[in-house]
Formats: C-alpha cells, structure tokens, sequence
C-alpha cells in the first residue's frame, strides 16, 4: 500500500502534469491564431499578386498590339520611322530643323 507521503507526492505530480499540459494547449491555441492571420495576410497578398500578374498581361498584350500599330505605320510611310516627322507637327518647322542641326553638330562622348 501506499503510503500519505507517496499519495501527496501522486496528487502534486499530477497537477503539475495537468498545469503544464493546459499551458501547452494555451500556447499551441496561440500559436494557431497566429498562423491563421499570417495565412489569411499570405492570401490577401497573393489575390494582390494575382491581380497584378492579370494587369501585367494585359498591359503586354496591348504593348505588342501598339508595336505593331508602329510598325504598320513604319511600313506604310516608306520605312522612315518615328524619327523624322517632317510637316507632321503644326508650327515651328524652321525653329525644328535649326535644333536638329544644332543636336546633329555636337560631338557625342
């Protein structure tokens, strides 16, 4: 039989066990309410990216739909590119031509 002594020491033991075990369920609760907001924020990020990602496809679909615009209007005006826009702009045409000469006499580094 037990004694008094070991029945205290028994009783003792034991609510230390339970203590520590309500401390750990505690902490691991904590543990899971953190978890859950970093998930939810994780979630939040990634619709953001997704919604990014769909902006960024879109924006380079109509980059190469306007490239080619460029390109079209390149062909159709004898290959002469954007550069020289020769009577295209109202006004200023002699002013134009004099700062091209003046740019086009600069020596470069």
């Amino acid at each position: 039989m037990r004694t008094s002594v070991q029945q205290q020491q028994n009783k003792l033991a034991q609510q230390w066990y339970r203590e520590k075990r309500k401390q750990k369920n505690v902490e691991l609760e904590s543990r899971v309410e953190d978890l859950t907001r970093q998930l939810g924020s994780m979630q939040q990020v990634q619709g953001h990216a997704a919604q990014l990602s769909g902006e960024n496809e879109a924006l380079r679909t109509e980059l190469s739909r306007q490239t080619a615009v460029i390109e079209e209007l390149r062909v159709r005006l004898g290959g002469s590119g954007l550069g020289s826009r020769r009577g295209t702009q109202s006004g200023g045409g002699a002013d134009q031509s004099a700062r091209a000469r003046r740019w086009s006499s600069r020596p470069w580094p």
